[in-house]
């Protein structure tokens, strides 16, 4: 199972014992602009809800807790969410991120810290396509003719491969806010209800639509037991976890 933990390895605290020296400048560089999808319209109410949160230390005049602070800003999908322990080991490694977040605070917005570069996931480069000219076509293999050379391509080697294209999909950045409403489906609907003879759901959809990233993703931030009560010698994705049948 993916875990936040190969989101977190790429930052600065990633190894806390290599260097007691803070790297100032590289941790306050800012997301590119080409990544960086927050608009002015994104970062008011996220702001709203921050400053709602921690509305009593404004109150008293007081500075909330930063790794708190910075811990909640990171609950964005958009970001590399940190849980509170990994964001105080951060600040400690790279106090001038510190600096940002009290900035933030007194001006009521946290936009510069969202730009942190430091805290957005690593994007994984796609594999690269080589463009040929397809000069003929057998089912159920593919011929292409390049350069002189011909390289015959099977069904089973192919791309679109159900299996192939289902194992690539987690390498990529999970798009969509499915499952933010999932957990929120499940907080709603979960209860003691007496005349309900078990709290379940089905998520019914076609294959490869995202059913189990989906809660995968959701078990980033809550947690999950996945079990995948298939027959050991069944077909399709994923492997029955044939062990807990017995």
């Amino acid at each position: 199972m993916y875990s936040i933990s190969n989101d977190f390895s790429h930052l600065s605290v990633g190894d806390l014992h290599a260097s007691s020296e803070p790297s100032t400048t590289a941790v306050l560089a800012r997301i590119s602009v080409k990544r960086d999808d927050f608009t002015d319209e994104d970062h008011r109410p996220l702001d709203a809800k921050i400053m709602s949160a921690f509305s009593a230390f404004r109150k008293l005049n007081e500075e909330p807790d930063l790794s708190e602070l910075l811990s909640r800003i990171t609950t964005d999908k958009r970001l590399t969410w940190l849980k509170p322990d990994e964001a105080e080991e951060l600040l400690d490694r790279e106090p001038s991120i510190a600096s940002v977040l009290r900035n933030g605070w007194q001006a009521g917005s946290f936009k510069a810290v969202r730009q942190l570069a430091i805290l957005w996931p690593e994007v994984q480069e796609q594999p690269k396509r080589s463009v040929v000219t397809i000069e003929q076509q057998d089912d159920p293999s593919l011929r292409v003719q390049s350069l002189g050379m011909s390289v015959i391509y099977t069904t089973l080697q192919l791309c679109h491969n159900v299996f192939t294209a289902t194992e690539f999909s987690w390498t990529r950045e999970y798009i969509g806010d499915a499952s933010v409403e999932l957990w929120n489906h499940i907080k709603n609907h979960y209860g003691s209800n007496e005349q309900v003879y078990a709290n379940y759901l089905a998520i019914v959809q076609s294959s490869g639509m995202g059913k189990s990233r989906t809660v995968d993703e959701m078990s980033k931030r809550h947690f999950v037991i996945p079990m995948n009560l298939r027959e050991a010698d069944s077909t399709g994705r994923f492997i029955g976890d044939h062990l807990s049948l017995t």
